[in-house]
């Protein structure tokens, strides 16, 4: 007798085709498979391909003699039970990666509670900060965040008015980041820094590289040795390990933004060679979305994806101000 597999379509009990064709097999709902010669042989696979259920049935079949189609008794083309054998490994292949799937997540589950509860630990520590950008999407995000966990909080807005937080524990102070002296006012007494600095239709070109200048003399003169900055994931770092898609972006970043790149990067170097207690934050494309409080952080075409919240960024950069795993690094925070 020869092997081959009896094709069931759609739930129907009787059998329509015999069938050797890879592709006329994924299409159908159910699949048998006669193997000749296979003694004590009994297994069951289920996969889902393409939202197509398949069953394969490997079993033996002694007393069957006569086709399982009778009313195809015609002989099969010779390579039918090698292709057949070749669907059946690929069921089986897949549904064995599944299981794999399964079990290493189950196996990461108990590493992940152990990551929030020091995650959680870290955010009770509570400190002075000072934030600029404070009146921006993100700076707003790390105002709230940072006053929700009890810290205290200096911001310089120049429009204090469009910081619409009011807190017993939010000091205020109006001026420019451009403003040595504006700068060292809401830096004096602080215990670390968070920059959230970006370019407005009235700001200049090198808005963000002037203003962290004036951050980081205000820091060294008042004692203060702890900064977190972000910028955009276009800020190369030596960590980074950029794929096609990733050089493609960068190129495309230089030819409609190039002012707000270069500023970005003059930025970054500023902090790098400032000698202090440094975290560049970069983040993808950033979204309005609410806070998950789970995110992947790598590097660029490591590990990261292309887009995170503004609440979970905020969120990010307002625990490496206890934590010092990244210090002197700049990594990527995505989902």
């Amino acid at each position: 007798m020869q092997g081959g597999f009896e094709v069931r379509v759609g739930g129907m009990n009787t059998p329509r085709r015999r069938c050797g064709d890879l592709t006329q097999t994924l299409r159908a709902t159910s699949l048998r498979w006669f193997p000749p010669r296979r003694a004590d042989v009994t297994a069951m696979h289920m996969a889902e391909v393409g939202g197509v259920g398949l069953l394969c049935r490997l079993r033996n079949r002694p007393d069957r003699r006569a086709s399982p189609c009778p009313s195809h008794t015609s002989a099969r083309p010779s390579d039918a039970t090698p292709r057949n054998r070749l669907t059946c490994w690929y069921v089986y292949l897949y549904r064995l990666y599944q299981y794999c799937m399964i079990a290493v997540d189950g196996r990461m589950e108990p590493h992940r509670q152990l990551q929030a509860e020091r995650d959680r630990e870290v955010v009770q520590a509570v400190m002075k900060l000072t934030i600029f950008g404070a009146t921006g999407r993100t700076g707003r995000q790390l105002v709230e965040q940072a006053l929700g966990a009890g810290h205290e909080v200096k911001a310089l807005a120049r429009d204090p008015s469009r910081l619409h937080v009011r807190h017993e524990k939010l000091t205020i102070v109006q001026g420019d980041v451009l403003d040595p002296a504006k700068v060292e006012e809401v830096v004096a007494g602080t215990d670390a820094v968070l920059s959230a600095l970006g370019h407005t239709s009235t700001s200049t070109k090198d808005v963000q590289t002037v203003g962290t200048r004036n951050i980081l003399a205000a820091m060294r003169k008042h004692g203060v040795s702890r900064i977190i900055s972000l910028t955009g994931a276009g800020v190369a770092d030596p960590e980074d390990a950029p794929k096609l898609w990733n050089k493609a972006i960068t190129l495309l970043l230089k030819r409609l933004q190039p002012d707000v790149l270069a500023d970005a990067e003059a930025h970054a170097e500023a902090i790098r060679a400032s000698g202090l207690d440094w975290t560049i934050v970069r983040g993808p494309r950033l979204t309005e979305g609410p806070k998950r409080g789970s995110y992947r952080v790598g590097y660029v075409g490591k590990g990261t994806g292309a887009a995170i919240s503004r609440a979970d960024l905020a969120d990010f950069m307002l625990k490496q101000a206890t934590d010092d795993t990244y210090v002197h690094k700049a990594p990527v925070v995505s989902y």
